[in-house]
């Protein structure tokens, strides 16, 4: 009996060394793989929740069939390398958005602030859009980095779903990031990082956490099959939770951060102007609530602001397609109508002329 166990036990030893050996040497070909071919463009931050990798590039395909060549610079920025003082006195101005901002749909020439600097030659541009951050990531980065750059002018770029984000602990394909909470006592945010809610968008497995952050053939798996398996029970999930908070508690987070951004940058004698980024369906359909709601607060907070409602609405009733189809982002000629718009509103503010 005895001697019958050892060869079982051996077998079960072998086979389980082999398949931790597969393991192994798929993890290594994929991250030789990304290496080459596939980098990651992003890495976790336990401060943000997740932020560029630097010095690294990549070809994004958009919607349209063009290639997209997207380069992060040392600071993990699109856009030439800034030192974090200034070398050359020019007027300086720091953009804070989400993946419109990032604009990985176009390459680095189309790149809106990249056309803004073209257009504007004593004035540069440094790009800190970051895709799926919330305006809670963008003021933490601001207050954390962001001033490091001394920066004359800050334009923060919204869009509708910023609202959402602010209040949700995670973003389901990077991982937990900073949130507010809303009570009788005002907003809260919450910095310190939670992943309770978050695990329910990894694949089960030992360590998962870990694993999502270190190994490329768990994150593999989890981003490539698991979520496409599961997306419908996914997206379900995530409006659940964003059901927890009511659309006045997301504005009335939103209205607290941009005091605080203000307050922040008005003692440091830094401009900051908000643009509202219309959606697509605003230009077809004449839906204009988010947009004027977050025009009318910035106004009653004596925040600058633009919105590039009209001008997108005239240029896409003229036949411009400023928008993919499929993609909620913007084309090259949606970037280059922003870059006019946004520069000609610039020209306009008394200490951008200083």
């Amino acid at each position: 009996m005895r001697d019958s166990v050892v060869p079982v036990t051996k077998n079960v030893l072998v086979i389980v060394g082999s398949f931790l050996s597969c393991l192994v040497l798929l993890e290594l070909v994929l991250r030789l793989y990304s290496l080459f071919f596939f980098p990651k463009m992003m890495v976790l931050d336990d401060k943000l929740g997740w932020r560029h990798a630097a010095n690294v590039s990549r070809v994004f395909v958009n919607e349209h069939g063009d290639n997209a060549l997207v380069i992060q610079n040392a600071h993990g920025r699109r856009g030439p390398f800034r030192d974090l003082t200034h070398r050359e006195r020019k007027f300086r101005v720091l953009v804070l958005g989400d993946s419109f901002t990032e604009g990985v749909q176009v390459g680095e020439q189309d790149l809106f602030t990249a056309q803004l600097e073209r257009n504007l030659p004593d004035v540069e541009f440094i790009n800190a859009g970051v895709g799926g951050y919330g305006t809670i990531q963008e003021y933490l980065f601001l207050a954390s980095e962001g001033l490091k750059y001394s920066p004359d002018l800050v334009l923060l770029m919204f869009f509708e779903n910023d609202l959402s984000d602010n209040c949700l602990p995670y973003y389901p394909g990077f991982g937990p990031r900073p949130y507010a909470t809303v009570s009788s006592g005002g907003v809260r945010i919450i910095e310190e990082l939670d992943s309770s809610e978050f695990r329910k968008f990894l694949l089960p497995a030992p360590f998962q956490l870990t694993l999502n952050a270190h190994s490329y053939l768990y994150y593999y798996l989890n981003s490539r099959i698991y979520h496409r398996l599961g997306a419908e029970a996914m997206r379900q999930a995530q409006r659940e939770d964003m059901r927890k908070t009511s659309d006045s508690d997301r504005k009335r987070v939103f209205s607290s951060v941009l005091n605080q951004m203000s307050e922040l940058l008005g003692s440091r004698k830094i401009g900051l102007l908000v643009t509202v980024i219309p959606k697509r369906e605003d230009l077809t359909k004449g839906k204009k609530t988010i947009v004027e709601g977050i025009a009318n607060l910035c106004r009653d907070r004596e925040v600058t602001h633009l919105s590039l409602l009209e001008r997108f609405t005239h240029e896409y009733a003229s036949g411009q397609d400023l928008y993919f189809q499929e993609d909620m982002h913007w084309t090259k000629k949606g970037h280059r109508i922003a870059a006019e718009e946004i520069g000609s509103h610039l020209a306009t503010l008394p200490y951008f002329r200083r």
